[in-house]
């Protein structure tokens, strides 16, 4: 049961062997469930096996129409009947209803969260270079994108519902509904368990950075990560996170954690500071120190540029698709591509760096 908790934090009087969230200690606790409403825990979403697949559509309905009836009937309320219409569609047959999402919200937002994720578009179990975002989830998810502002409240609560899944899809719909009210939910399921759960948290966040309040976010997550009286666990997918935000203020932090005594941070902050940098000085602090000192200054954008002409392919490609999240100029290379080929993409990148500034 939900009691505006983040996922993994016991209730009070209840024995648990999993350490209090630390973000409790920056962030404000999730958001209750819009006023006049059942709690998530009522409509009873429970967690699936990761292996069981999705809910039919068939299923689905089953919860709408009545039951033993031999055909479906066609019900006389306009919500359920547009409920029913969205709960059929593909995604290329949403049109129809997009533009009546909005008007009916207050009514149907309960019913497309009782339900959410709903039967899926994306295969989560698949290999993927990026995360769709949630108008390519499911039905229910664009619906929910579609609704606007007035789910945001309702997202909320889907990020700290009990199942995973639910967590999983509703990061996804909060990156496509990017707004300060989602940050702090967000920011909980950074520091959850479930690994590809903390990766759509991260996708939906990459979408708030425009906001004044996400500076806050990557503050606290800094805080944490060299916070030495904190759980190993915590720290490291601080960590973890900082790397995969690209949080430019955070070599400074990652660097002296090179030298931690305990060595699963060092390796950690190792990581973090090659996905933020594109670059590999090693695991001491003393040349990643110099090159902070030349480099400090620079924005994000110029070390990654700097990095397509590095001699290791795996950091020229990890530079180019970090590139390629910040101003889009359509390049896409394979890691063997010749080398004039990435020359030219590196001469595409410095010709926008220099008009950007």
């Amino acid at each position: 049961m939900i009691r505006g908790r983040p996922a993994g934090v016991p209730t009070p009087g209840r024995r648990s062997s999993v350490p209090p969230n630390p973000f409790l200690e920056s962030l404000p606790a999730p958001p209750t469930p819009p006023s006049g409403t059942r709690h998530h825990s009522e409509v009873r979403l429970r967690p699936r096996p990761r292996r069981t697949p999705p809910l039919s559509v068939e299923a689905i309905r089953s919860t709408i129409d009545a039951v033993g009836t031999g055909r479906p009937s066609r019900p006389a309320d306009p919500v359920e009947a547009l409920l029913r219409e969205i709960l059929a569609s593909s995604p290329e047959t949403t049109v129809s209803w997009e533009h009546r999402v909005e008007r009916h919200a207050e009514a149907i937002l309960p019913r497309l969260t009782q339900l959410f994720p709903g039967p899926l578009w994306f295969d989560r179990r698949r290999p993927h270079r990026s995360l769709p975002g949630g108008e390519h989830v499911s039905a229910l998810a664009r619906a929910l994108v579609h609704a606007g502002a007035a789910a945001r409240p309702w997202v909320a609560q889907l990020l700290v519902a009990p199942s995973e899944h639910v967590r999983f899809h509703a990061c996804l719909v909060a990156g496509s509904l990017a707004h300060p009210e989602l940050l702090d939910p967000l920011g909980h399921v950074l520091l959850e368990g479930e690994r590809d759960v903390r990766r759509a948290a991260q996708e939906g966040l990459r979408a708030h950075a425009r906001f004044r309040e996400y500076a806050g976010l990557l503050e606290a997550l800094r805080g944490l990560a060299e916070n030495g009286a904190q759980r190993e666990v915590w720290r490291l997918r601080a960590i973890e996170a900082l790397g995969a935000l690209g949080d430019p203020a955070a070599p400074d932090v990652l660097v002296e954690l090179l030298a931690d005594e305990d060595r699963a941070i060092a390796r950690a902050a190792h990581e973090a500071l090659r996905e933020i940098t594109a670059h590999d000085l090693g695991t001491l602090r003393r040349p990643w120190q110099r090159w902070l000192r030349n480099q400090r200054w620079r924005p994000r954008s110029s070390w990654l540029v700097a990095a397509l002409a590095d001699r290791r392919a795996d950091l020229r490609l990890h530079a180019l698709r970090e590139l390629e999240r910040i101003v889009p100029l359509g390049i896409d290379l394979p890691e063997t591509a010749p080398p004039e080929d990435w020359a030219d993409a590196q001469m595409r990148y410095a010709d926008w760096l220099r008009r950007d500034r």
